[in-house]
């Protein structure tokens, strides 16, 4: 079970702070958007723009989210 964090306007999005995604091999970062996808329609709008961190590392297009990891949903940070 890999533990999803959401922030900012992933939160609102998702209407949830955190989620447990049910995995027990390693799944890639696509993997993540198409169960979000499923579960949350309206986490689409956040794909985009969204990057994906997983245990304190950004992953890119193809990387890997293992069971237990901690995955991070950030959305862009403004200022003001």
């Amino acid at each position: 079970m890999a533990r999803i964090l959401c922030f900012a306007q992933a939160r609102d999005v998702i209407a949830r702070g955190e989620l447990e995604w049910p995995i027990n091999e390693p799944h890639r970062v696509e993997d993540l958007w198409i169960w979000l996808a499923l579960h949350h329609p309206k986490s689409t709008s956040l794909q985009s723009h969204c990057r994906v961190a997983c245990n304190g590392e950004y992953l890119l297009k193809g990387g890997l989210i293992m069971p237990h990891d901690e995955i991070a949903l950030i959305p862009p940070v403004s200022g003001g």
